[in-house]
């Protein structure tokens, strides 16, 4: 035994000795020159050179001195190393040549002195771009570190890693060097904080940029970035925030895109960084119809680029975008003070006049809407500029441009409906197209569709049929079938799969006006007109299911529309026609098809989750294949557009990929079908309710007003359980302005106009359908404009002249008009599935009680004294105070016996520690609409250290609430921007899009005194048992009736809405009799003495 255990001490020692003999030389007589030698290295990787030079040469005398060979050649290896940093390499050979010399006649070799040694050597090769030798060297050093890491410190691995990166290089190999640079970057990231060379860290992480930019795929590139932002210092967080935008910007992934560059802007970018942000930010916000924003944004862009002398390709695209985008712009005055930025030395004589004149422009004249005449002029003039740039391109690009430019120029007249005009430019873009494309081109089958357009603008339907097959047969493959006359394009052939599509939407309405113009169209020719628009229909629900970006989901969604306003016209005439019950069915699909397919399938998807309980990682997985297959589609569109300078290499790998990736689609769908067959069913096997089922599933004591607006004509569907009534009727010219003049004569100051509008909605929007209407409960689906329109307000019956006739004003006449409120409760929803998605929403987990937040802005400065960080963003937001805000959450409150959270009290971080708790939210405050992304509109609460105090849609979306209703007062959180097939994308929406069943919300900036009371009258009535619907009724009603004076006209009264169902609410105790009476005289006097305040407040 003993024999053992000295055999196995001696094995220790000798073990030990080994390896001591393979490190560098720290113990005994060498400790202190290790220790000098380890500050050299420390001052050698923090950018002191001549210090570590020293520091080096010190350690290399003190090893000498103690006869340590090893530990000798170590340190002088490494002064040679900082000499050749120095650019010294006579020094570096005179330094190392002693040393490789005692290596080389040692008969046994330390591994940690031949590793830095063979570094030194390496380098020195590499210096004079010997690169072979280089490579030799360096591996061998490489190959000790990789063995035996402990024999080398961090700083000899970065700097190993640094020239092998220089060497890759070199040589061209971009991967390698990207892999030692990401490497050393981990390394450098692992010192010590004391030990960081933060400047030398910054350089590797833009040299690593540079490779990302270079070799990998933008996702890929924007998964690395992100990466080194998690490490990076202030100075490079701008422009590691730019580059990772840019590349999520360049995967279209635009919803992070925008975060990135956002936050990359307030940072201290360059000149060229910040423009090429501003450029992006545009192209993001024009993909989302955020025209004003994107103005503003390209604007910025173009005037810094003019500043700075950037290309004729940067400020060329500048130009051109700017004019796409004051060509879709609603507004006007913006675009003129842009165009003002942009030009040199404006004179204060200047004017759009003579511009024109100066670029010999004939002025545009929009026949459409005349007060748009400004912008067009604009875009033309953005467009001439840019036009004037194209000799400065590079020769290859000219072609191209001048095709875009002549498009551009075609889709600028055509909305202008100069289609005269329009039509020459896409003659002229096709006549260049070619001698630059193949006749199968994705631009190709985009002017002749356009020219298909033009002609049926101009009636001419056989020349708009030649065109729109060329188009069809341009989008689609090489040896598909050619289509020609009537026959339906073949979807599976599709080259171009958006082309085909808009070509196909547009096949239908040349077919059903062909039909139309050759007299009285049969049966069959116009179930052959709707089959087409029904093929386009089955195309864009396939195309829907793999386009993931908030931008090609509103694109979809309006051709939705577009697809289904043409089916609808077609239908019209079959019924009318035929009078068969059945076409009344297949009227009502094609209605709610054109409604709110977003929201429908925003609320659908958080079912599925909700229930199915799928993992996260499920939905990511399945987000990222769309994406991926829209990113490619994109690559291989531009590609293709370069046309004769295209990489035909570089396209067919595309190709292929695009191909690989829309086979992986379908059968990762099939593995979530197996393996989560619930959120399957519910996400993708969910369509639009067909009429009979909604009849089945329908209250007797309900009725459905479902509108549609189809160029001039109102289609009105009422639906109830037996009973279908459809109706049309001539739209109401400019039917946008006229619903701004109503509501603006709500106010009182024009009875002539509210007479006169009322009178108007009554014979378009009641009238028609009116004896149908009884004491039961409506639920109205606007469309379009009418959105903005409080259907409750319409009367049921002409209001006479007189009305207005009288000269002094009596607001009590407002009590007497046959208001629709008086005749039936109503509701509002986006659409008919919605509506029965939220009728049979499961209540079973909802949970009872009111929880209401007022938040005090009256303030802000006494409560962010401790938060400094939140006063500035709360002064922005230019907050006013809500006076009567938390007097409503405390007596509501106190109805319901819930909790109130007021003042500084109604916090972000309460609201979700304590909302699931609560069947009922009510928000007494601002809220703040993003048209960009309905996720990120907010409701304002406070703020706290963890919370900012922005109660954002997509946190609620992600809390999974299970409230039965959100009643949001105080603003105007229902009034938005109108999306074609959407509707309003307001506040409230952004509810609707977390899952929230019932909405009370406002059309119209409200007074929070007059809201106040309707909102107790509102709960009052519910805490009775009331129906929803009918609790808001009665609350309008009682306001009105015990009202006096100024407050009775409608605009104090009617803006609050309850988007949702009708029906009863679950999750509030019912209140008692006793209880009841205290409340509505309360309620009474309290009304009388506002009418009297605003009456008084109205003759001062």
């Amino acid at each position: 035994m003993m024999k053992i255990y000295i055999k196995f001490i001696i094995f220790l020692f000798l073990f030990q000795t080994n390896n001591l003999l393979a490190q560098l030389p720290s113990t005994g007589k060498s400790k202190g020159a290790y220790t000098i030698f380890r500050n050299g290295e420390k001052k050698f990787y923090k950018g002191n050179l001549k210090g570590g030079e020293a520091t080096f040469e010190r350690s290399a005398n003190r090893y000498e001195n103690n006869g340590d060979i090893n530990g000798y050649i170590a340190a002088k290896a490494m002064e040679a190393i900082v000499l050749l940093n120095k650019k010294q390499p006579k020094k570096a050979f005179l330094a190392f040549k002693r040393a490789e010399e005692l290596y080389n006649a040692q008969t046994k070799h330390n591994e940690a002195t031949r590793a830095y040694l063979r570094l030194c050597l390496g380098k020195y090769h590499l210096y004079y771009d010997e690169q072979k030798e280089a490579t030799v060297f360096l591996e061998e050093a490489g190959a000790v570190a990789l063995k035996n890491p402990e024999y080398v410190s961090p700083i000899f691995n970065i700097e190993l890693q640094q020239t092998l990166g220089d060497l890759y290089l070199r040589r061209g190999d971009k991967e390698a060097a990207l892999n030692v640079f990401e490497e050393l970057l981990k390394n450098a990231n692992k010192l010590p904080a004391e030990d960081q060379n933060q400047d030398l860290l910054n350089k590797y992480q833009i040299e690593a940029g540079r490779l990302y930019d270079d070799i990998l795929p933008p996702a890929d590139a924007a998964t690395r970035y992100g990466n080194l932002l998690n490490t990076a210092d202030s100075s490079q967080r701008g422009t590691l925030n730019f580059k990772t935008g840019r590349s999520l910007y360049q995967y279209t992934e635009y919803e992070t895109a925008y975060k990135h560059l956002n936050d990359a802007l307030t940072y201290d970018l360059s000149p060229k960084e910040r423009a090429e942000t501003k450029a992006m930010l545009a192209i993001i916000a024009m993909s989302i119809k955020d025209y004003q924003d994107a103005l503003e944004q390209n604007g910025e862009a173009l005037s810094i680029q003019l500043g700075i002398g950037g290309s004729a390709r940067d400020i060329y695209n500048g130009l051109l975008q700017q004019g796409k985008i004051c060509k879709e712009l609603e507004i006007t005055g913006k675009s003129l003070y842009w165009y003002k930025k942009t030009v040199k030395n404006i004179t204060p004589s200047w004017s759009l006049d003579q511009e024109l004149v100066h670029y010999d422009l004939e002025k545009i004249e929009h026949l459409g809407n005349p007060a748009l005449s400004e912008n067009f002029n604009i875009a033309l003039l953005n467009y001439e500029r840019a036009e004037r740039l194209i000799s400065r391109l590079p020769s290859k690009e000219r072609d191209v441009a001048k095709i875009e430019i002549y498009m551009a120029k075609g889709a600028l007249y055509f909305s202008a409906r100069n289609y005269d005009k329009s039509k020459v430019y896409y003659a002229s873009a096709l006549e260049l197209m070619a001698v630059t494309y193949p006749e199968k081109h994705a631009l190709v089958a985009e002017a002749t569709r356009f020219m298909s357009e033009i002609a049926i603008q101009q009636f001419n339907y056989n020349e708009a049929l030649e065109f729109i097959n060329r188009s069809i047969n341009a989008a689609t493959l090489e040896n598909a079938r050619v289509i020609s006359g009537v026959d339906l394009p073949i979807p599976q052939e599709a080259n171009y799969p958006y082309e085909l599509l808009y070509a196909t939407i547009t096949k239908a309405t040349v077919v059903y006006h062909l039909y139309i113009q050759k007299g009285s169209p049969t049966r069959k020719q116009l179930l052959h007109a709707l089959s087409i628009s029904d093929l386009a229909m089955e195309m864009l629900v396939k195309l829907r299911a793999t386009y993931r970006t908030e931008g090609a989901r509103y694109k979809l969604s309006e051709l939705s529309q577009a697809i289904s306003h043409q089916a609808i016209q077609t239908t019209s005439r079959l019924y009318t026609q035929t009078k068969e019950q059945s076409y009344l069915y297949r009227l009502f699909n094609y209605i709610e098809n054109s409604k709110s397919s977003l929201l429908l399938q925003a609320v659908q998807q958080l079912r599925a989750q909700k229930v199915s309980r799928v993992p996260d990682w499920v939905v990511e997985k399945e987000n990222k294949l769309k994406t991926e297959i829209a990113y490619l589609s994109g690559e291989i569109y531009y590609e293709a557009k370069k046309g004769k300078d295209m990489d035909k290499k570089r396209l067919e790998k595309l190709e292929k990929e695009l191909a690989e990736a829309e086979k992986k689609y379908p059968d990762y769908l099939d593995y979530i079908e197996k393996t989560y067959p619930e959120y399957y069913d519910l996400k993708y096997k969910q369509r639009p309710i067909d009429c009979q089922e909604l009849q089945k599933r329908m209250g007797d004591k309900e009725i459905l007003l479902n509108y549609v607006v189809v160029d001039s004509l109102i289609h009105i569907m009422l639906v109830e359980q037996e009973k279908i009534v459809y109706r049309t009727i001539a739209t109401p010219q400019r039917l946008g302005r006229s619903i701004t003049k109503y509501i603006r004569s709500l106010k009182g100051e024009n009875p002539n106009d509210f007479v006169k509008y009322s009178n108007i909605w009554y014979e378009t929007l009641i009238k028609p359908i009116e004896k149908h209407l009884d004491d039961r409960s409506i639920v109205v689906i606007p469309d379009a404009e009418l959105n903005y329109l409080p259907f409750e307000l319409i009367p049921t019956a002409i209001i006479s002249q007189s009305f207005s006739s009288s000269k002094t004003k009596d607001y009590s006449v407002y009590k007497e008009v046959p208001y629709l409120i008086r005749k039936a409760a109503i509701a509002y929803n986006y659409s008919a599935t919605l509506y029965l998605e939220a009728k049979e929403h499961d209540y079973s987990n909802v949970p009872d009680g009111f929880m209401g937040f007022a938040p005090d802005f009256s303030n802000v400065k006494s409560f962010t004294l401790t938060n400094r960080h939140q006063q500035s963003k709360y002064q922005d937001l230019l907050l006013s105070p809500l006076d009567n805000a938390a007097l409503e959450v405390k007596k509501i409150g106190s109805l319901t016996k819930g909790a109130s959270y007021t003042g500084f009290d109604a916090t972000e971080a309460i609201f979700k520690a304590e909302a699931s708790k609560y069947g009922v939210l009510h928000f007494a405050t601002h809220g703040i609409l993003n048209h960009k992304y309905p996720l990120y509109s907010s409701l304002v609460l406070l703020g706290d250290d963890n919370e900012d105090g922005l109660l954002h849609t997509y946190e609620l979306y992600n809390m999974q609430l299970n409230a039965e209703l959100v009643a949001l007062s105080a603003c105007n959180t229902g009034v938005g921007t109108i999306q074609k097939g959407e509707g309003a994308m307001s506040v409230a929406r952004g509810f609707a899009y977390a899952g929230c069943p019932n909405i009370a919300m406002t059309l119209w900036p409200v007074s929070d005194q007059a809201t106040q009371i309707l909102m107790e009258n509102f709960y009052t009535y519910l805490m009775q048992g009331m129906p929803k619907a009918q609790a808001l009724q009665y609350a309008k009603l009682n306001f009105l009736d015990a009202g006096s004076g100024l407050i009775c006209v409608p605009y104090f009264w009617s803006g609050l809405i309850l988007v949702g169902t009708p029906d009863q609410l679950h999750s509030l105790q019912i209140l008692s009799s006793g209880i009841e009476w205290k409340y509505w005289g309360l309620i009474a006097f309290v009304i009388v003495v506002l009418g009297g305040l605003f009456w008084q407040k109205k003759r001062n």
